[in-house]
């Protein structure tokens, strides 16, 4: 297996509101201006696990195929508070957007003017969605991705979605964010006959026999508790990739093509799967058995 994603780091300036219906915004914020005995935390560290290899445990998976998980300039994070007792579940989130760093594995966020506070405990999550809330964040694995080159893994940042642990910012300038992966990372590799060596090949699926729904397409989970679930809203039977730029495809590379997926987490135990890789005038199909996909692993069948 390729090696490996990388720890990355992620500095950025946390000045952002950040208020509840409930109770004021200087409960636990402050402008900057209004605090100059160091009490309000203008940085932030973030850094995120890497995916576990089930095969290889003390291996690490790439998320690309430079073996780091590399922030795209817009990419955005959202943070909140840890509610108190009379505070209300829908406290308005901080929203961070890189700044500069795109195309790295450090990047800086920028917010809106407003710094966290040493007497709090924060959380936050990725990526930032408006109508999230703070006990519900709704996101969407997305299918009929474009995998570029083969065993090349660009395509799954899209899927990427993590969630940290909650911190609470010690003394100092820096509050320390650590992150993980909700979603499991799947690794098919499809060997060919060596008469297939020259076809380029334009598209390839995976399907659950019986039409079996097993792969997540919606999900929601609560950010603020300690070790986040996603709860599965709507699933699909089979996962599809377009090869090649635009679809255009690639021949295989020693006879195989490797193709990646990632899914949320789910347990395939018990399920036969179909894979079929094709073009407009050949198609090769085969099957595997399904394991269980956990949350910040990865899978190679």
């Amino acid at each position: 297996m390729k090696s490996l994603i990388v720890q990355f780091s992620i500095v950025l300036a946390f000045f952002a509101a950040l208020f509840t219906a409930s109770c004021s915004s200087e409960d636990f914020i402050s402008e900057p201006d209004d605090r100059q005995d160091g009490s309000v935390i203008s940085t932030a560290h973030m850094t995120t696990d890497d995916f576990i290899d089930e095969a290889q445990p003390a291996m690490r998976t790439t998320i690309n195929n430079n073996g780091a998980f590399l922030w795209a300039r817009g990419d955005q994070v959202g943070v909140w508070p840890t509610l108190e007792e009379d505070e209300e579940p829908t406290a308005s989130q901080v929203l961070f957007t890189i700044n500069q760093g795109a195309g790295t594995n450090s990047a800086t966020f920028t917010g809106s003017g407003w710094g966290l506070l040493h007497n709090r405990t924060y959380y936050a999550y990725y990526p930032y969605r408006a109508d999230a809330m703070s006990n519900a964040v709704t996101n969407t694995y997305q299918n009929n991705l474009i995998q570029l080159f083969n065993n090349m893994t660009f395509h799954l940042g899209v899927n990427d979605f993590m969630y940290s642990s909650v911190t609470t910012p010690e003394e100092g300038n820096t509050a320390n964010f650590q992150f993980h992966h909700m979603g499991s990372l799947m690794r098919i590799v499809i060997n060919l006959p060596s008469s297939a060596s020259s076809i380029v090949f334009k598209s390839v699926s995976v399907s659950a026999k019986g039409g079996k729904e097993v792969f997540p397409i919606e999900v929601t989970c609560n950010p603020s508790v300690a070790e986040p679930v996603e709860t599965v809203v709507s699933a699909t039977s089979t996962q599809h990739l377009s090869l090649g730029l635009n679809g255009n495809g690639f021949k295989p590379s020693g006879n195989s093509i490797t193709v990646w997926f990632l899914v949320g987490a789910t347990d395939l135990s018990g399920t036969a799967f179909n894979v079929v890789i094709s073009n407009a005038t050949a198609v090769y199909s085969g099957t595997f058995q399904g394991a269980l996909q956990q949350a910040g692993h990865a899978r190679s069948y």
